[in-house]
């Protein structure tokens, strides 16, 4: 009877530990957010041979990671919409990031937006042109955590963040 209270004993506590565990490695993995978004370029696109559409506007922008944690975290895919005044842009998906304990990883992403969507905001351009445009950019990060090997269940974390980017800042480089 002595020996299977131990054997019981000591299941327990190896349940326990793994509870806690995963508790640990979960509220690590919540710590992780977007920190700076930020527009990098934006380049003119020449439309492909024979296709007879206007081109497209490539923005160029970049997303930083932030992993304050004390554990490495592993994003399966970080999913984005981007609008710029209100008018949906472009969307994307990044997928495989990894981010060290303790630092940041800041990755580069683009859209090609269609000439003729990016031309509907000239007339808000041209009535306010020294105003910065607002630019927003939402989206969720979709991590998996593992513990020996085994998927946890998914933590999903949203942001938005909004930037005021001023056309003088692509026309002077």
């Amino acid at each position: 009877m002595g020996r299977r209270r131990l054997v019981l004993l000591l299941a327990l506590l190896v349940a326990i530990s793994i509870a806690g565990y995963t508790y640990y490695v979960y509220s690590e993995y919540r710590k992780v957010g977007i920190g700076s978004i930020a527009i990098t370029g934006m380049e003119f696109r020449r439309p492909a041979a024979g296709t007879g559409g206007l081109g497209a506007l490539r923005v160029k922008f970049s997303i930083e990671v932030v992993n304050p944690g004390r554990i490495d975290v592993e994003i399966d895919r970080i999913d984005y919409d981007v609008s710029v005044e209100g008018l949906n842009i472009g969307s994307g998906t990044l997928e495989d990031v990894s981010v060290p304990a303790g630092s940041n990883a800041t990755l580069g992403v683009s859209i090609d937006v269609p000439l003729d969507k990016a031309l509907v905001l000239i007339p808000r351009i041209m009535v306010e042109p020294g105003k910065p445009l607002n630019v927003v950019v939402r989206g969720t990060a979709h991590a998996k955590p593992r513990i020996l090997g085994v998927p946890l269940p998914e933590i999903s974390v949203s942001f938005e963040k909004h930037i005021e980017y001023s056309l003088a800042n692509w026309v002077s480089g």
